[in-house]
C-alpha cells in the first residue's frame, strides 16, 4: 500500500500530500529529500504544521519527480493510461527492460540493505534476555528464511515493492471510476478500486460498481485547464532538471501562489471566467 498510496498522492498541495500519504508514514520518509529537518519537539500544532509544511515544500520537486518516474514505469509495465508499448510482453520482462534502460536498479537500491535471514531484522542485543522468554515470543511466528529488505529511503522502498509485485505476478490497475492505481483483490477482471473514498458521499468505487459511469461534475473552465497544464509542465521541468536552483523553486512557488489566489477570486465570483483565462495565459512564465 505504500507504493499505491504514493502513486495516488496529490503532491500539488501540502494538505493533500499529508492527507494522502505523509500522515500514514511520517515525516521521516520524505525528510531525506528535503533541505529542512524535523524538530525534536513542538510547542503546539501550529509549530508542527509549519515545520512539516516546510519539509514537504522543500522536498516537493524531488517527490514529484520520483512519483512521475514510478508512474511512467508502472504504466509501461501494465499497459495503463493509454500506454500500449510492447504490450505483447509479460510485465516481468518489461520491468527488467525498463529498469535497465533507465538505470533504476543502481539508482534506487543504493540505500537498501539485503537481509538473508529472517532473524537478521532484529537489530537489538538479546544476550541479556531470558531464553525461555525469547522462545515463548517466537513460538507460532513464521520465521522462514529468505531474502528481506530494509531501507529508510522512499525511492528504494517503492522500487523494491514494485519489483516484488512484478516477480510475484501481482497486477496493478487504474480504477475506471476515480483513475487511481490499485491492486485487484479478488479477480484480475476488477475495474473498480476499493480505496478510501475521496468523494463526500463516502462510497467506494467498488460500491458504485457498474451502476454509475464516471462523469465530471465540475464544469470545465478554460482558465483552470491552463493552470493545470502550466503547473504540470513547470513542475516536471524542475524535477527533471539536475541544475534546478532554489531561485527556480522560489519562482515556481511564487507563480503557484499567485495563480491559486486568482482561482480563489474566480470561485468567489470576484473575477469572471474570461478574466481568469486571460490572467493564466499572460502569467504562464511569471
Amino acid at each position: 500500500m505504500l507504493l499505491i498510496n504514493f502513486l495516488n498522492a496529490r503532491l500539488d498541495d501540502w494538505r493533500h500530500a499529508y492527507k494522502d500519504f505523509i500522515y500514514a508514514y511520517g515525516l521521516g520518509i520524505i525528510e531525506k529529500y528535503s533541505s529542512k529537518k524535523m524538530r525534536l519537539s513542538y510547542t503546539d500544532i501550529n509549530s508542527f504544521i509549519a515545520n512539516a509544511k516546510g519539509i514537504f515544500e522543500s522536498a516537493q520537486v524531488k517527490l514529484y519527480g520520483l512519483q512521475l518516474e514510478l508512474k511512467e514505469c508502472v504504466n509501461y509495465i501494465y499497459n495503463l493510461n493509454g500506454n500500449e508499448e510492447d504490450k505483447e510482453y509479460e510485465p516481468y520482462t518489461k520491468f527488467q527492460a525498463y529498469s535497465l534502460k533507465h538505470n533504476l536498479i543502481n539508482k534506487h537500491t543504493q540505500n537498501t540493505e539485503i537481509l538473508l535471514n529472517s532473524l537478521s531484522i532484529f537489530k537489538n542485543d538479546f544476550v541479556s534476555a531470558k531464553l525461555s522468554e525469547l522462545t515463548q515470543g517466537i513460538n507460532g511466528i513464521n520465521m522462514q528464511n529468505g531474502i528481506k529488505y530494509s531501507s529508510r529511503y522512499l525511492d528504494n522502498i517503492c522500487f523494491i515493492v514494485l519489483s516484488e509485485l512484478v516477480n510475484n505476478n501481482i497486477t496493478i490497475k487504474t480504477c475506471k471510476h476515480c483513475g487511481r492505481y490499485f491492486i485487484p483483490v479478488n479477480r484480475q477482471a476488477e475495474v473498480y478500486c476499493d480505496l478510501a473514498p475521496r468523494a463526500t458521499n463516502g462510497k467506494k468505487c467498488r460500491e458504485l460498481g457498474a451502476r454509475t459511469t464516471y462523469a465530471k461534475n465540475v464544469k470545465e473552465v478554460e482558465g483552470l485547464l491552463i493552470y493545470r497544464r502550466t503547473y504540470q509542465k513547470r513542475l516536471m521541468e524542475l524535477s527533471r532538471n539536475p541544475n534546478t536552483s532554489e531561485k527556480d523553486k522560489k519562482k515556481f512557488n511564487t507563480w503557484k501562489k499567485s495563480a491559486q489566489e486568482k482561482i480563489k477570486e474566480f470561485k468567489k465570483e470576484k473575477i469572471t471566467e474570461e478574466q481568469l483565462k486571460a490572467w493564466m495565459e499572460e502569467n504562464k512564465d511569471l
